[in-house]
């Protein structure tokens, strides 16, 4: 008995001691995160906050882009970071691309990887950045756009499920201090 009342007290210091927990000022109702139509939410720490928006899907013919988003409320950054996976038959170099449009054009771009995931399907990987501003002007039907240096562009149109996790974006307040 007293071996399990022991266990209960370290138990419950554990979980007071946990940094998940959050005051009652929080932005946030759950302990420490929550899901809502693919973002979730992170607790830094009173003040700030870390979102992070989960794969969104864009196609055309011959190319399918999955962005996510990461950046926190609070802080004094005015970018948020985008990584994106482009998923085509042949692999997509930066240095083949002129630019690369959401609802700005992404800024300071690096490729991540370029990995085989079949037979027809190249999976190109890259992260760049955002202005914070600029992602609150993204809309439901907001589309993505690939310019290449040859000059041909690829307009890729959002996904069903895309389009309502977009809708939420305009609800996000990246300023919060």
């Amino acid at each position: 008995m007293k071996k399990l009342i022991n266990s209960i007290l370290i138990l419950l210091f554990i979980v007071s001691c946990s940094p998940l927990q959050r005051n009652n000022n929080s932005s946030s109702g759950l302990n420490g995160f929550e899901t809502h139509k693919g973002v979730m939410t992170y607790f830094v720490n009173d003040s700030v906050d870390q979102f992070f928006v989960k794969p969104l899907k864009f196609t055309s013919k011959n190319y399918e882009i999955q962005p996510d988003f990461t950046f926190r409320t609070g802080d004094l950054s005015e970018i948020i970071t985008v990584n994106f996976s482009i998923f085509s038959e042949q692999a997509v170099k930066k240095d083949d691309v002129e630019k690369f449009t959401y609802s700005s054009t992404v800024q300071n771009l690096k490729t991540m990887y370029i990995e085989q995931k079949s037979k027809k399907k190249i999976e190109s990987r890259f992260s760049g950045e955002i202005n914070k501003n600029e992602f609150l002007k993204i809309k439901a039907d907001q589309s993505w756009s690939i310019q290449f240096k040859n000059g041909e562009k690829i307009n890729l149109n959002p996904s069903k499920k895309t389009r309502k996790v977009q809708d939420v974006f305009q609800y996000i307040d990246t300023s919060r201090e």
